[in-house]
């Protein structure tokens, strides 16, 4: 296992115990992912870091487990992960899609729940378009 050089993000940090008890260590969350430290000192200067990037040593086993190894000093600012990105759907033309589905669904299910005594492929084909209907009427009554 070779040192390797990487600019990690600390965004959060997860003290823990390991298996047999005996082994105290820090899980750093970085944007190369989770890496465990094992070393107090270095674990106390990273734990300070949080919400910074740090250039750093790390080693990886043959089980692609990242260990922190040395913190070199701090990177410049442009090696921070960029802001992120504001994931919002886009809104339709219609703002109201989602409140009339979701109300033609609910109906929609309670007529396939009443007891009717047709073939069910037309009893739910007769719901779905009733749900539809009474949902427009609705709204226009609304409108």
């Amino acid at each position: 296992m070779e040192n390797k050089k990487v600019n990690l993000f600390i965004e959060d940090f997860e003290h823990k115990v390991s298996r047999d008890g005996k082994t105290n260590y820090t899980r750093f969350k970085t944007n190369e992912g989770w890496m465990a430290c094992f070393d107090k000192a270095l674990i106390d200067d990273v734990v300070k870091a949080k919400g910074k990037t740090l250039e750093c040593e790390i080693t990886e086993d043959e089980k692609k487990r990242k260990v922190l190894q040395a913190v070199v000093g701090y990177a410049d600012e442009e090696a921070t992960p960029p802001k992120e990105i504001d994931v919002t759907p886009e809104k339709s033309d219609n703002r109201n899609t989602t409140m009339y589905t979701s109300y033609a669904k609910d109906i929609f299910v309670a007529l396939v729940n009443a007891k009717l005594t047709i073939n069910e492929d037309v009893r739910y084909k007769i719901a779905m378009q009733n749900s539809i209907d009474l949902v427009k009427q609705a709204r226009d009554a609304f409108s």
